[in-house]
This record gives C-alpha cells, sequence and structure tokens, in this order.
C-alpha cells in the first residue's frame, strides 16, 4: 500500500513538473513572425507629417484655443509614424534602464498590434526573454478612456481577453489618476476609429497645457 502510494505521490511530481516545464516553454518560446511593418510608405509618411505640423502652426498663432480641432490619420499614416519611431529606437537606443523591447507594433485598421520581448532579470532554462503579443485599441470618447484587448499572448500561451480587460478595468482609478493621463484627457476629447483611420478631436488650450509639461 505504501509502495503504491508513493508511486502515485511519485507520478504527480513528474506531472507536475512536466506541466510548468510546458508552461515555460510555451510562455518562452515564439514563433517566428516576421514584421509587419517591412518598408517605409513614404507618401503616407510625408501626408502624416504634413498635417501635424499643420497642427502645430496653428497652436503656435494661438488665434482660437477654445473650439474642438479634429485631426484624422488614415492606417497608412499611422503605420508609417510607428515605423519611424520604431526604427529610430533601434537606431539610437532606448533608456538604458528599460527592460523591454517593441519589435513591432502596427495599426491593421481596428486595433493596434504589438510585438513585446521583456528582458527578465534572472533568466530559465529556455531563456530570459518574455514575449507578449497583444492586440488592442485604446478609445477616447468625452474626455473617459477605454480600452479593448483583443488578443494576448505570452509566447504561444493565449490569455484571455476578457480576463486582461478585467485586470485593467479593476486598475482604471489608478490609471485614471496618473497626471500624465489626466492631462490627456483633458485635451483629448475622442481618440476613435472609423474607416481604417484614427480620429482625434482635441482643444487647443488643453493641448498646449499638455505639451508644455
Amino acid at each position: 500500500m505504501r509502495k503504491k502510494t508513493l508511486k502515485i505521490l511519485l507520478t504527480l511530481i513528474i506531472a507536475v513538473f512536466l506541466f510548468i516545464g510546458l508552461l515555460l516553454f510555451l510562455v518562452f518560446s515564439t514563433n517566428s513572425v516576421k514584421p509587419k511593418l517591412e518598408s517605409l510608405d513614404y507618401t503616407a509618411w510625408f501626408s502624416a507629417n504634413r498635417k501635424i505640423d499643420e497642427e502645430v502652426k496653428y497652436l503656435n498663432e494661438r488665434e482660437d484655443l477654445t473650439t474642438r480641432r479634429a485631426l484624422v490619420f488614415s492606417k497608412q499614416e499611422v503605420n508609417s509614424l510607428f515605423y519611424m519611431l520604431i526604427t529610430a529606437r533601434k537606431t539610437y537606443g532606448g533608456n538604458n534602464q528599460d527592460n523591454y523591447n517593441i519589435e513591432n507594433i502596427f495599426f491593421d485598421g481596428r486595433n493596434f498590434v504589438a510585438d513585446i520581448v521583456i528582458s527578465l532579470k534572472y533568466g530559465t532554462p529556455f531563456g530570459r526573454d518574455l514575449r507578449l503579443h497583444v492586440e488592442f485599441f485604446p478609445c477616447i470618447t468625452n474626455n473617459e478612456l477605454s480600452f479593448d484587448i483583443k488578443c494576448f499572448r505570452l509566447g504561444r500561451l493565449p490569455i484571455s481577453s476578457s480576463v486582461i480587460n478585467y485586470i485593467i478595468a479593476s486598475r482604471y482609478r489608478q490609471i485614471r489618476s496618473n497626471p500624465m493621463v489626466k492631462r490627456l484627457l483633458l485635451a483629448v476629447k475622442v481618440f476613435q476609429v472609423e474607416d481604417n483611420s484614427i480620429i482625434i478631436q482635441y482643444i487647443p488650450e488643453d493641448m498646449l497645457l499638455l505639451l508644455s509639461r
């Protein structure tokens, strides 16, 4: 009887270690995904910069700072901005204190899709880089911020989007109380997707206050 009990316990222990090993393998491994943004769309890049320059000029003229303004960026324009940001980070490097790297981020017309690598302080048998894949969209309506997570993976291990959305919702008050977020929500009235484009509506006076900090 005792031998049978020990055999069962040993089998359970081995099963637990195999299960943990499988989880670690799934979390620290990932399929080799080719970056979505392989080259810069120069037409979209110049168009996005022209729109930004026009808004900066408007803000500097300070003629009417209380009327709501609107900016519309196409999918191609948004992705051209992402491409330049990622390229600049790879070229000049991020903060030396950063333990993460954004390998890929793009706008698919509905959501933002990002691949992020987090370097852990301590390694595992499968490496020390934790790879995250997330598909999400942040929305601002009438100064209220919301996040909608469509897909979330740790390596190859999928995590229920409803669980991630619940965690974000439970921490919303803390996110909302962040000084930078408070100033952002004061300036930006609307941030939404429509017809494969990003629409941003803001109040110039509040935007100047945000940019001056």
